[in-house]
């Protein structure tokens, strides 16, 4: 018998080795599970995308709410010196809308113009109330909870 042990099915070399072969296997279920991470973060952003868009309305709702905090002080001064609720022609009201009575109903009113919702936020300040009142057009989901219990502080 010849020592040649090339022939011998043992000796060859095989073409892949067990760690290659290993990473090309997980190679594969690594880019199965990217794709299925994409689709999971695909489907949570198209979940969270109403919220985002009421949340975005809300804040510019919030914006209103504090031009209306702004009056409150030249409000009171003025009414408190006058004995009457001001007028847009009194104070600077800005994009505000006086709707009240002069006497006792300072009713003060803006319209909201946003690609989601348009309506009108009415705020009244008075002894007893100082935040949004009836008269508010806009759906209760984008008002903050201030406005739904109508106090403002």
């Amino acid at each position: 018998m010849s020592k040649d042990n090339s022939l011998h099915c043992l000796n060859k070399q095989p073409s892949v080795t067990a760690t290659q072969y290993r990473n090309k296997r997980l190679l594969g279920i690594t880019l199965i599970e990217v794709l299925i991470v994409v689709v999971i973060i695909g489907i949570l952003a198209s979940m969270s995308m109403p919220y985002y868009r009421i949340y975005y309305v809300r804040s510019d709702i919030g914006d209103l709410l504090e031009t209306f905090g702004h009056l409150k002080t030249p409000v009171l001064e003025f009414f408190n010196v006058e004995q009457r609720c001001p007028k847009g022609d009194d104070i600077s009201l800005g994009i505000i809308q006086w709707v009240g009575n002069e006497n006792t109903d300072c009713k003060y009113k803006v319209e909201f113009d946003n690609p989601e919702v348009t309506g009108t936020l009415v705020f009244q300040y008075g002894p007893d109330i100082w935040g949004c009142v009836p008269g508010t057009t806009i759906p209760a989901k984008y008002l903050p909870k201030s406005c739904k219990t109508g106090a403002y502080p």
